[in-house]
């Protein structure tokens, strides 16, 4: 759990100022200026949410409770797979100045909501679901980080990781073994073991940082993307 902490207490040690929009109307083409505004405010709200969770994660740990501690580990290694899609589209979008494409991506990524535009108008009349995005599918984040580490480590463990985290977020067999003895013909309950990689996530989330530095460096943020490397750099120096 070393790293996961040096990440947690890094990323709450962390300000994140205000970010301004530009002046660009919804009408307007979208400029570099908005994307890389576009890209700052979305690392940011990630940031305020990854260190959120992690906190709760790493109380699980400490308190033995590794069924929901692995909940939470595959909602993390999802966003990871997220980042990773957001650094890979985007870096293309940005380095052929393709501000349109690479602003509709983003507006995706941070207004995307299946349940509002599928049952929203249940409970609110007045909304539209035409207007509302779709999120982007979790089978094309899950192929972007499974392309990613094929690319980086020639192999990829990607599906099978997020097949062993999704089984404990799924009512079946794997849930249930974890609280099973069985002595002969006599079955017993016991307390579930009480440590876990989960998933291997002191992987996963040192990946979701590099991600996360790699797009504030397309938005020429320096400020929290210096905080990030510092994390990275502290985790790096016991090796």
């Amino acid at each position: 759990m070393a790293p996961l902490n040096i990440v947690e207490q890094g990323l709450r040690g962390i300000r994140l100022p205000p970010v301004t929009r530009p002046a660009i109307g919804p009408n307007e083409e979208p400029t570099e200026e908005l994307v890389c505004w576009g890209i700052t405010f979305h690392v940011y709200s990630e940031i305020a949410h990854i260190r959120t969770v992690l906190a709760g994660l790493i109380a699980l740990a400490d308190m033995g409770n590794t069924p929901s501690g692995n909940i939470l580990s595959r909602h993390i290694f999802e966003w990871t797979a997220h980042a990773c899609y957001m650094e890979e589209k985007l870096k293309g979008l940005v380095t052929n100045c393709r501000w349109k494409l690479a602003f509709a991506l983003l507006l995706q990524a941070n207004t995307g909501n299946a349940w509002a535009k599928n049952y929203g108008q249940n409970y609110n009349p007045t909304s539209f679901p035409e207007e509302i995005l779709e999120p982007i599918h979790i089978n094309k984040l899950i192929a972007a980080y499974a392309k990613y580490q094929k690319k980086q480590y020639r192999k990829s463990k990607t599906h099978d990781s997020y097949s062993f985290l999704s089984e404990y977020a799924h009512p079946n067999a794997a849930c249930f073994l974890q609280y099973r003895d069985f002595d002969g013909p006599h079955g017993y309950t016991v307390k579930p073991p009480s440590r876990s990689t989960f998933g291997g996530i002191n992987g996963f989330i040192i990946e979701w940082l590099m991600f996360m530095q790699a797009l504030l460096r397309l938005a020429k943020e320096d400020t929290v993307r210096g905080k990030l490397i510092e994390i990275l750099t502290t985790i790096a120096k016991p090796a």
